[in-house]
């Protein structure tokens, strides 16, 4: 009593109990900033083992002490949380590539979508920690995770392609007198199968004679398909099937085929950005930060990293490993 009247400041760091003897006290220990979560823990660890030895060698009434912080309730939490991401993220990154072997079926695919992922992730990386000074931790984790199931999608597809080409034929014919983007030649309904005709040829590919066309089969008849003009040299190539196309032609058609749904999801995810990024969230903010590089991402790792790729790996083989 005579200590805290002598100091009234102390008055709230002491513990009395109903006959005012002191049960506990509390001190105060500044922290540098600066600190990590793993050099805090740390810390903590060095303050349990030397109150632990203190109350060892302390007589039987002064040897309950204990010592707690709120700094280290803190960087407990996020050590827990982040170890937590981690194993999703991992998780989510094996049903990735799972997903992406089944639906392409060759190793070799795989290996070039990863390559690709890599880079995919160091350009963010880049961006979130050296240009935008993030600290890395679960929610960042986490973005970079949304993003790429988000965005393999397209390079799944050119690689399925690839491996795997469309079954059906290029057919290339002059168009007939008259105005070639007439119309009647613009539309092509579906061909139904001939009635006289058997389940092999009612698959097999026929001819509109007035258009430049791809047929392809299907069980419920024959379509066509327009060839687009700056296609029709890779067509006329060759003798008309695409699992016969060299690479070049094969890659040349897949980003023909991906390049408008490329565009218009990063151009979405781009506005989106845009609309996140005011936010005083700050996690608004952020998601709103990674979807507008993301988007920029986006077009140049499916469009031009990945063809490139498929092109330099010097395949010639248009068959999957998996059969």
């Amino acid at each position: 009593s005579l200590y805290m009247l002598a100091s009234p400041s102390v008055a709230g760091d002491l513990w009395l109990n109903s006959d005012s003897n002191m049960r506990a006290s509390r001190f105060r220990v500044r922290v540098a900033d600066e600190a990590t979560p793993t050099e805090v823990l740390d810390a903590r660890q060095r303050w349990l083992e030397f109150v632990a030895s203190t109350n060892a060698a302390a007589a039987t009434t002064a040897s309950k002490a204990w010592v707690a912080a709120r700094e280290w309730a803190e960087a407990e939490a996020y050590t827990e949380a982040l170890a937590s991401t981690w194993i999703v993220a991992i998780l989510v990154l094996v049903a990735i590539a799972l997903v992406g072997f089944w639906y392409m079926q060759d190793f070799e695919m795989l290996v070039l979508m990863v390559v690709i992922c890599v880079v995919a992730f160091a350009y963010l990386a880049f961006w979130m920690f050296c240009i935008f000074q993030w600290e890395f931790g679960p929610w960042e984790l986490t973005l970079m995770c949304i993003v790429l199931t988000y965005s393999v999608e397209p390079a799944f597809r050119i690689g399925h392609d690839f491996v795997k080409p469309p079954a059906g034929k290029w057919v290339v014919q002059k168009h007939p007198e008259g105005d070639p983007d007439s119309s009647d030649h613009q539309q092509h309904p579906p061909l139904p199968p001939p009635e006289d005709a058997d389940e092999d040829a009612a698959l097999g590919p026929r001819v509109d004679p007035a258009s430049s066309m791809f047929v392809h089969a299907s069980p419920t008849g024959i379509g066509v398909e327009d060839i687009p003009s700056d296609l029709q040299s890779i067509a006329s190539s060759g003798d008309g099937d695409p699992a016969e196309d060299s690479p070049e032609m094969a890659v040349r058609r897949s980003i023909h085929h991906q390049c408008g749904a490329v565009f218009m999801g990063s151009l979405k995810i781009f506005l989106c950005g845009w609309f996140l990024l005011p936010c005083n969230f700050r996690l608004f903010t952020r998601v709103g930060a990674v979807a507008i590089v993301v988007s920029l991402a986006q077009v140049v790792c499916t469009l031009i990293l990945l063809p490139s790729a498929l092109l330099l790996s010097k395949r010639q083989r248009r068959e999957p490993d998996i059969y």
